[in-house]
């Protein structure tokens, strides 16, 4: 529910807070699909528009809530928690997750005007019922965007693929105007840095923000801890459950004062990089 710029802003602060304090260097650390989706779902559930000026007031406090109770869970020693957790439940919820995002993303992959809720099956057939309508020129980049990573993660591993075809795609948009066939593009950004504001408090059920806040950081601190605990074993770098939790939440509390969702350790990207 947030302009393209708070991406950009959330890549800044919270990770380098999030790299002074932890005591692992294996894990990529910002805004993750999982915490994402779950934060997008809270913001749909709670009637607020995407994009609109109540979600930009909704999200940094939303976001301040997650990041005290990632600190709380520190207190109460919740990581111990994670590993009475069965090894089937944690790839049911990765999988759940992975299906989720990979549906929110079809519409933009394919150029498509469907709106997505929080019913997954609703999803899904409004989805196919739009499919008549995406546009063929997007449908054909994506594709073959999706192609040359899968070929390229698999022989040229260690390019960097995505940011190779984000400057092609880029070059190509601009040369042949492909924004006047329809393919949606990102268009001007602001340049300036992010500022600093504080979250308000104002017009908002504190309550009903701290039960979805609860929710999200449950999301986050189940995927950051999974991908610190593999990743420490793959390199022989135990992590430390509490202290981890920690530099979740106080990276948190600085995405929540550039006005950005909660970030998190992402299990993909780690085991990507």
């Amino acid at each position: 529910g947030l302009p393209p710029i708070y991406g950009l802003y959330v890549s800044i602060l919270p990770p380098i807070v999030y790299a002074i304090i932890t005591r692992t260097r294996d894990v990529v650390f910002g805004m993750d699909s999982a915490t994402v989706a779950a934060t997008g779902g809270v913001v749909a559930a709670a009637g607020i528009a995407l994009g609109s000026s109540d979600a930009m007031q909704f999200i940094p406090l939303l976001t301040l809530f997650t990041a005290a109770f990632l600190v709380l869970f520190t207190l109460v020693r919740f990581g111990k928690v994670m590993h009475y957790i069965p090894t089937p439940v944690m790839h049911g919820f990765i999988a759940g997750i992975s299906i989720s995002v990979i549906v929110d993303q079809i519409p933009l992959l394919v150029d498509t005007d469907v709106s997505i809720g929080s019913d997954f099956i609703a999803n899904v057939v409004a989805i196919f019922s739009s499919l008549p309508t995406a546009n063929l020129i997007s449908a054909l980049m994506a594709l073959l965007t999706l192609v040359v990573l899968g070929l390229f993660k698999r022989r040229f591993h260690k390019m960097p693929t995505s940011l190779i075809l984000i400057a092609i795609a880029t070059v190509l948009t601009a040369v042949f105007h492909l924004d006047t066939y329809g393919v949606s593009v990102l268009g001007t950004l602001p340049s300036a840095m992010p500022r600093l504001v504080m979250p308000s408090f104002g017009g908002v059920d504190i309550l009903l923000v701290a039960f979805y806040a609860f929710t999200i950081a449950l999301v986050s601190a189940a995927e950051s801890l999974l991908t610190v605990d593999l990743f420490a074993m793959k390199h022989n770098n135990r992590g430390n459950e509490g202290h981890e939790l920690l530099a979740f939440g106080i990276a948190d509390i600085f995405s929540a004062l550039v006005g950005c969702t909660p970030c998190s350790a992402s299990l993909s990207r780690t085991a990507a990089g």
